[in-house]
């Protein structure tokens, strides 16, 4: 049975835990949440500069968004 290793955290996975694949990038389970928010999604940079957007409600990394978001805010207010 073949295994991947994931690019984010480093782990042998199997290829039923592999949530995301794109050329020589793969991203296991655990770590889509962090990978999507940061690298995919569209929505995050208007959602850092005008606040909430009406269908980042309905995503699947809402609270994953949030805390990444308030991270950001804190790094920044700290400087």
């Amino acid at each position: 049975m073949s295994t991947f290793r994931c690019s984010v955290c480093g782990r042998e996975v199997r290829f039923i835990d592999v949530a995301y694949v794109h050329r020589d990038v793969v991203v296991c389970r655990d770590c889509m949440p962090k990978y999507y928010v940061r690298y995919l999604c569209r929505a995050i940079s208007k959602r850092i500069s005008e606040g909430e957007q009406p269908a980042c409600r309905y995503c699947r990394y809402y609270d994953e968004c949030t805390r990444y978001i308030r991270g950001l805010r804190d790094k920044t207010s700290d400087k």
